[in-house]
């Protein structure tokens, strides 16, 4: 891929859609209609039978990302890396509504990201039980101010990381019973040994919020995303002017009941 105005610039797309626990559940949706097959028209799904998809695919998001945005003049200097969050909703025309990054990161980056993302064209829409349907996306873009210097890496990259994940998150039992589902964001240091520490929530988003005991669901849920962070494997370190160094990275961990 290209690296445009000396940033290298990658997304992480699959991650976002498609790590975490699965278990067999009824039709999902986040309001109270979340067992009827008849969504309302502003009902916004965070999984779907058929994500959406960005037309041409992962290479042609990367691509328009690279190709669109413009970076600070402020950060070509600093050496700066890092990860924003973008999130949005892919409605079921097609359209891209409600973009908004996590928490700042670099302002004028973030700013910059959303911006882009609002200029991307419609995307080929979510599919439920055979209906094109509303659904939540969060993109993870890994931004590096330096071309030629490594962001840090799960040993076997996105697919390994994605089947441990899978293969390790224990979906909480009061979660899997009341049918609740969601996505936990959370930061982590990858330190200059490859070494997992400083492992923290960020944010977390657990649907239906309707049921009393949500808070206690909620915290079974991002409790379950530390320790499985935790008890991943040594990383490939990132690297800073040819030296191994310390690297805060952001993951969203999904809980999906299938």
């Amino acid at each position: 891929m290209k690296a445009i105005k000396k940033i290298t610039f990658t997304i992480l797309l699959c991650v976002s859609y498609s790590i975490g626990a699965k278990a067999q559940t009824s039709y999902y949706i986040d309001t109270e209609d979340r067992y009827n097959c008849n969504a309302s028209a502003d009902t916004v799904l965070i999984f779907a039978d058929k994500m959406p998809e960005f037309p041409g695919g992962r290479s042609a998001l990367m691509e328009f990302f690279a190709e669109n945005i413009v970076h600070p003049a402020e950060i070509k200097y600093t050496g700066w890396q890092g990860r924003i969050l973008v999130q949005f909703v892919v409605r079921k025309t097609g359209e891209i509504t409600d973009v908004s990054t996590f928490h700042e990161v670099f302002p004028l980056l973030d700013k910059e990201a959303v911006r882009v993302a609002k200029l991307m064209p419609d995307w080929i829409p979510g599919e439920h039980n055979g209906e094109k349907v509303n659904v939540k996306i969060v993109l993870p873009l890994n931004i590096n101010a330096k071309p030629y210097e490594r962001f840090p890496e799960f040993p076997g990259g996105d697919e390994a990381l994605m089947l441990f994940l899978s293969h390790n998150i224990r979906y909480p039992f009061e979660a899997e019973r009341r049918g609740v589902q969601g996505r936990v964001i959370v930061s982590f240091v990858v330190g200059a040994d490859g070494r997992i520490d400083d492992v923290q929530v960020v944010e977390s988003d657990i649907f239906p919020s309707q049921i009393v005991q949500i808070n206690s669901i909620r915290r079974s849920m991002e409790q379950e995303a530390i320790r499985v962070v935790r008890a991943m494997p040594d990383w490939i370190p990132g690297e800073q002017r040819g030296r191994k160094v310390r690297t805060r990275f952001t993951l969203p961990v999904v809980f999906r009941l299938q």
